[in-house]
């Protein structure tokens, strides 16, 4: 290796620049760190002298583009940055002024070009998905980023990482986003939405992370509307070892023991119930946002259990509230024995949808077997 090219290979362009053979990359380097301490002239006759050994210095091009636009020829400066920008979309200081410039511009479509060639770089990601999030308040804007997003772009899980640290005043452009997903080639998953509903449940915000979520997981929505039904499946192993804050919680005890498993004949899942005669309080429980009026619950079992479900309890609770001062609805349990209803007459925004052994506890050891659950509302 020669002396000029071991010095470029250091960046010690001071060093470099005395040796004919690195001279012109040294001086394009020196160029662009003295446009970045404001040394203009200095800094245009560096790059003029890199440009002179090669017009191929994407270093030297920008700096003489950035600094002929600041001088009041914009389109031929910015002519000459785009040029840098085709000779190597991995100049990241490049690429992050034409990614501002383009926004200022409302050139979205080369803005989110320019952004993908940063984040593939790794370079500004907080920064740029804040702007996403911003800017996705405009509709044409959030399209674009909506559409990149679909396509699995390789930073794509860190945008969704990011989001459990998304600024208040960005959370409604975020929710544009993974909205727009929704209906794409490659809709959001749980595990991508779980940071961003986390992290409102933990600011309680949890009756806009139901809602959210309800949006972009209709088959999971915990959300009853009016004069409607909602089914209500158990949870496979992956909602258990990940769950959201929609998700089914099961109290852990020795006297209770739950497992799941699939209906032969269907996709959901039935909750097996082990219970000894020590069993005591609640068994799951999950928050549900419900309309007042009556409710009808109906539960999917063997007939030949539908005496035994009497051992078991259901009620609605408000959400939120501190343990031992929750006042219960209870469910009460009608002719047919798979069938409990209640009157929500509340002004609770969630509810507790609670499964409890029977108050008293059981005189003997019993298995169940439940299939998925559906709520009615009617008035």
């Amino acid at each position: 290796m020669q002396f000029g090219q071991a010095a470029l290979y250091n960046k010690q362009w001071q060093s470099a620049i005395l040796f004919p053979t690195s001279k012109s990359e040294a001086a394009a380097n020196i160029s662009s760190a003295m446009l970045a301490n404001k040394e203009k002239d200095k800094a245009r006759l560096m790059a003029s002298k890199a440009l002179n050994g090669s017009l191929a210095h994407v270093e030297a091009l920008r700096t003489i583009g950035i600094i002929t636009f600041d001088e009041g020829k914009a389109e031929t400066g910015q002519k000459l940055v785009e040029i840098a920008s085709n000779l190597s979309w991995r100049d990241s200081v490049t690429q992050a002024w034409l990614f501002e410039r383009s926004l200022r511009q409302g050139n979205y479509a080369q803005s989110i070009q320019h952004a993908d060639a940063l984040l593939r770089r790794r370079r500004a990601r907080d920064e740029i998905f804040a702007m996403f999030a911003l800017a996705a308040r405009d509709p044409k804007l959030a399209g674009l980023v909506s559409q990149k997003l679909a396509n699995n772009p390789p930073w794509r899980e860190n945008f969704f990482a990011w989001s459990n640290k998304v600024p208040e005043d960005l959370r409604m452009g975020f929710e544009v986003i993974v909205n727009q997903l929704r209906d794409s080639p490659s809709p959001i998953t749980r595990g991508e939405l779980l940071p961003y509903t986390n992290m409102l449940a933990q600011n309680t915000e949890k009756n806009r992370a139901l809602i959210i979520w309800a949006n972009a997981f209709p088959a999971q929505s915990p959300v009853l509307s009016k004069d409607n039904s909602l089914k209500i499946n158990w949870p496979d192993s992956a909602f258990i070892d990940k769950p959201s804050p929609t998700d089914w919680v099961f109290r852990s005890s020795r006297s209770i023991n739950t497992r799941f498993n699939n209906a032969a004949d269907s996709d959901d899942a039935i909750l097996f119930l082990n219970m000894d005669r020590q069993a005591l309080g609640r068994i799951a429980q999950r928050p549900l946002i419900l309309p007042n009026g009556v409710i009808t619950l109906e539960l999917t079992s063997d007939a030949a259990q539908d005496r035994d479900l009497r051992k078991l309890r259901w009620f609605f609770e408000c959400n939120g509230k501190k343990a031992g001062s929750k006042e219960e609805i209870a469910l009460q349990q009608m002719g047919d024995l798979g069938k409990w209803q209640a009157t929500i007459a509340g002004q609770c925004e969630i509810y507790n949808l609670v499964l409890a052994v029977q108050l008293g506890g059981i005189a003997a050891p019993i298995d169940f077997a439940l299939g998925s659950l559906t709520l009615i509302h009617s008035r």
